[in-house]
């Protein structure tokens, strides 16, 4: 709700999930979310960008016959990229597998023409990053987008870790909407959650 209401409702929102490290997460959190947006009517499209280690197709076993990595790759139009999946109620931009090599094509106006093209057909654009000190291509995507927002494994994530990812987006000049603990144990959360939460330092 927070983050619908940060964009005047007549514009198509644009927001970015990212962490700062792998397995925080992430993919999980952008999912929930453009489901629950979704569910509040507006029309949503979930962008992979994390074209490294991409998981959904083979996750949920969608037989694509094109992907986010063939339209980087100019081998098709941006709308024979996008799927949908009959289950779920929003629509889906990734690529099948690892796609490596096709990361050097996201460059800014690749991005930017993708991102227009986009916001004039969905309400709602969630984009699913790569970790921010993994890659630069998380930075280079947070600025393109209205709102970011940011994971953090509860229990697991580095302190530092998190300082210097939130350090590297204010250098961007993108500052995170919100940040979300995930992975939570709640049987933890009442003694242990208010009286200090634990990083590694």
């Amino acid at each position: 709700t927070s983050l619908l209401m940060q964009v005047p409702s007549k514009k198509a929102q644009t927001i970015l999930v990212t962490s700062s490290t792998p397995n925080e997460g992430k993919t999980t959190t952008t999912l929930n979310l453009a489901s629950m947006i979704a569910k509040s009517g507006k029309s949503v499209v979930l962008v992979d960008c994390d074209l490294r280690r991409s998981g959904l197709a083979k996750e949920f076993g969608w037989d694509m016959t094109h992907g986010l990595s063939d339209y980087l790759d100019d081998a098709c139009d941006l709308q024979d990229a996008i799927y949908s999946d009959t289950h779920m109620p929003f629509d889906i931009l990734t690529s099948n597998g690892s796609h490596a090599q096709t990361v050097d094509a996201l460059s800014k106006d690749k991005l930017a023409e993708m991102m227009r093209m986009l916001e004039q057909v969905y309400d709602v654009v969630i984009i699913d990053s790569p970790p921010i000190l993994a890659v630069s291509d998380a930075l280079m995507l947070a600025q393109a987008v209205d709102s970011v927002v940011f994971v953090v494994r509860w229990h697991e994530t580095p302190k530092q870790a998190v300082k210097k990812a939130l350090s590297m987006l204010s250098d961007a000049r993108s500052r995170p909407a919100g940040i979300v603990f995930n992975m939570v144990d709640p049987k933890e959360y009442s003694t242990e959650f208010v009286g200090g939460y634990s990083y590694e330092e």
